[in-house]
């Protein structure tokens, strides 16, 4: 998901998990624009990408997590890998107000 207009974007880690060139295609587009990884955090499976020269990019709405109730749904349109099409994940807020330590297995 692109958070700033400038090309900032949040995915998952093993998306760029050794990678040793990124890029980034829009949706609708075909061509691929160059990218640099900015940070990772492997343990959550996250990582923040910058778009190479991004500006006036389209980004997402983020829902305001204050709003959020125990049990409330959560939906979530993406595009799974560049050659599939969109996919809808959905979750449901199981709990507020507590911290998850990370579980070495």
């Amino acid at each position: 998901m692109i958070l700033t207009p400038q090309g900032e974007v949040l995915t998952n880690n093993h998306v760029v998990a050794g990678s040793s060139t990124v890029t980034v295609t829009l949706f609708g587009q075909t061509s691929a624009m160059a990218a640099h990884v900015i940070g990772t955090d492997p343990s959550l499976d996250l990582a923040l990408v910058q778009i190479d020269g991004g500006h006036d990019l389209p980004t997402v709405d983020l829902g305001n997590s204050n709003a959020a109730r125990s049990a409330t749904a959560s939906w979530h349109r993406q595009r799974a890998g560049a050659r599939r099409g969109p996919t809808v994940t959905s979750g449901i807020v199981s709990a507020l107000d507590r911290s998850l330590s990370p579980r070495v297995i």
